[in-house]
């Protein structure tokens, strides 16, 4: 730690220097006629030497902020705060929305070195805390086959975690794991889903993680890999060879994992199996649970005789091994039991799953999500006028298409792979092609770099020699930065953070950066000569300037939902362009002539600033503008208010700052039916 902070120290003395080296040049380059007693050197040696000093005490200021760590059990109990917030929804939305529980049983598969005071054979969900307790490792695999409520089971032992959590106690916090791209140390990782998810700030997240206050759920170990995916390219087999090494004080460290048996049971042939973890493997549900369930859940099971009596008598029938499915099963009973809006009256019957066409396993899987899709389309009947079944089928099919194309194909942008279950909005570009939406983001800034320049001239009278070198350094510069956003692949959405000026150091910091960014524009406008425009301009927009700079920050430290990052980003290139616009038209309108053509230079800086500067959500409008209706890849102008009206119609579920489809079954049907 000692030698990077000395090389960092070097580097910036060495930057410090070299940037008071180039300022001599320049100045005796520009100013070649001054005599002794219009440049005094003395003053300028001691005047480069303040402005180098003030950059270092400007920097260690803004170092000090940041290496300063809250306290770490506030940090834990808001970060537990904000996953109970949003987690428990989420739970709600799986069961159903309805009180009544499935009575998932579990065979309790004991590993070698794993003790525990229970040593049942079973294990009901509904004392899956108690058997989580009396693990001495506290670290579970979870496994079952699709459907088998593994979801259900991991948020109800958070959740439950969450109840009993005292202080000092870690927090659950669920992650997905088909985002994890394994060539990234897990600690990594985890520390980038708490800055993405739930906005924690770096160091605290890093400090989190490091202290072992947070207990991974890793959800989905079976969604990293493509089925067929050979046995050396399986990144579940790298990440188990991660998570065998996360350890704390006392060992191997608490989490908690879910993975289809199939897939688990094929990692585990190539002998390599989560250590020192219990195994929990959810079994099928029961002829006579899922006959005591659906009797309990609705409000007139004698329409439910004829099923329950088929599955009873016949077992192995279709329609019977459907329906010890929990998903299918809870699906069965969501869509028979929703009754119409207006009249009361049941809009399907049960029996319509006694049907000779349903023969087969698959068939009853697309009966019911077909009838599925127009019911929670149209449950929200004040929305039904906007989002008709047909369009919320395209638009999800879409979605669904593009996360299986990620699967099949593994696919890497830059240095992350592209998740095959995440619909996060600032990182969904992708979906538009690998270059449209770049493309069309580089346009945009070329074409507001070349009305900068318009803006930039008309406030100039006449071009020196100086003037023209400054012109011809600007535009090198935006040539640089509009090749930089083109391959930016992943732009960081950006936020104002006014909180921290309650902070002595903070403010402190803030000043200094508006002192330092006054001198850097005093100075750069004296030595580039700019006619007409001096201290009254400088001034105010290196204030500008260093005030964005000390407000802006790329994550809040408060869990939020997914549309945040993207309305924040807007919000932040707006005001930082219209303060920037401001800072320079007004103080522009007292030396130009005729004043309005100050401020709306100012106004159109501003714009051209605002748009250089929200990337996250340009690069967001240019995906809705690459996926309209001629595209191939229709997606809806306010894709934000669709993905969260799919939410709350039980089509989507939010993880973190993502959007994921309810069930991997839900996704995998709307991939293969692209029209309704």
């Amino acid at each position: 730690m000692k030698r990077e902070g000395r090389l960092s120290g070097f580097l910036y003395g060495a930057t410090c220097l070299l940037f008071g080296a180039f300022s001599i040049l320049l100045a005796s380059k520009t100013l070649p006629g001054a005599s002794m007693g219009e440049i005094d050197p003395l003053s300028a040696v001691i005047a480069i030497a303040s402005f180098a000093v003030s950059l270092w005490f400007g920097r260690h200021a803004a170092r000090s902020l940041q290496i300063q760590e809250s306290n770490l059990t506030e940090a834990a109990t808001r970060l537990s705060d904000a996953v109970l917030q949003l987690e428990l929804p989420q739970r709600d939305l799986l069961i159903g929305g309805s009180a009544r529980r499935i009575d998932i049983i579990f065979r309790c598969r004991r590993e070698a070195g794993i003790e525990a005071s229970n040593h049942a054979a079973y294990c009901r969900l509904e004392g899956i805390f108690e058997f989580f307790e009396e693990t001495e490792s506290k670290r579970l695999v979870i496994t079952g086959d699709p459907g088998a409520g593994k979801t259900v089971t991991a948020l109800t032992l958070l959740l439950g975690l969450l109840a009993r959590r005292t202080e000092g106690q870690p927090v659950p916090v669920r992650f997905s794991m088909s985002s994890w791209d394994t060539h990234q140390p897990l600690v990594d990782w985890l520390v980038s889903r708490l800055e993405r998810d739930y906005r924690v700030r770096r160091r605290t997240a890093q400090a989190l993680v490091a202290t072992r206050r947070v207990m991974p759920i890793l959800d989905g170990l079976d969604e990293m890999d493509a089925d067929g995916t050979a046995p050396g390219r399986r990144r579940a087999a790298q990440a188990l060879r991660q998570l065998n090494l996360y350890q704390d004080a006392n060992g191997h460290a608490p989490l908690i994992l879910t993975c289809r048996s199939a897939h688990y049971n094929a990692v585990v042939g190539s002998h390599l199996r989560l250590e020192h973890a219990a195994h929990l493997q959810a079994l099928k549900v029961t002829s006579r649970h899922a006959s005591t369930y659906i009797t309990r859940r609705s409000t007139n099971p004698g329409r439910w005789t004829q099923v329950l009596r088929h599955i009873t008598e016949s077992p192995l029938s279709p329609l019977a091994r459907s329906l010890t499915n929990p998903w299918r099963l809870n699906l069965a009973a969501s869509i028979y039991e929703h009754r119409d809006p207006v009249t009361s009256a049941y809009v399907h019957n049960p029996r319509e799953l006694m049907s000779a066409s349903l023969n087969t396993q698959e068939a009853i899987r697309d009966h019911l999500l077909g009838l599925f899709l127009p019911i929670a389309a149209t449950q929200h009947w004040k929305r039904s006028t906007v989002y008709s079944p047909d369009h919320v089928h395209v638009w999800l099919a879409t979605l669904a298409a593009y996360l299986e194309h990620n699967s099949t194909g593994n696919r890497r942008i830059g240095d992350r792979s592209l998740s095959s279950t995440d619909i996060t909005l600032h990182e969904l570009w992708p979906l538009g092609g690998y270059r449209t939406p770049r493309f069309l983001h580089a346009v945009l800034s070329l074409i507001t770099w070349i009305s900068l320049n318009v803006v930039m001239a008309s406030l100039s009278l006449e071009f020196d020699t100086v003037e023209a070198l400054s012109y011809i350094a600007m535009n090198l510069f935006g040539v640089c930065l509009i090749i930089m956003i083109y391959r930016d692949y992943w732009p960081t959405p950006r936020d104002f953070d006014l909180r921290q000026l309650r902070s002595h150091r903070a403010r402190l910091k803030v000043a200094l950066l508006m002192a330092l960014g006054s001198l850097c524009m005093a100075f750069g406008m004296h030595v580039l000569g700019t006619p007409g425009l001096g201290v009254e301009v400088s001034v105010p927009i290196g204030s500008a300037i260093g005030l964005i700079s000390g407000l802006m920050i790329h994550r809040r430290e408060v869990g939020v939902e997914p549309r945040d990052p993207i309305r924040a980003d807007h919000i932040f290139g707006l005001s930082a362009g219209l303060l920037l616009g401001v800072s320079f038209g007004v103080p522009s309108s007292l030396v130009v002539s005729p004043p309005s053509l100050g401020i709306s230079a100012g106004l159109a800086l501003g714009f051209c600033l605002g748009v250089q500067l929200a990337t996250a959500g340009v690069r967001y409008f240019m995906l809705l503008l690459s996926t309209r209706r001629r595209s191939g890849r229709w997606l809806p102008w306010r894709l934000g208010r669709f993905l969260d009206w799919a939410c709350r119609a039980g089509l989507l579920r939010t993880a973190g700052a993502a959007y994921q489809f309810r069930h991997r079954e839900l996704q995998d049907w709307f991939a293969e039916h692209s029209s309704p």
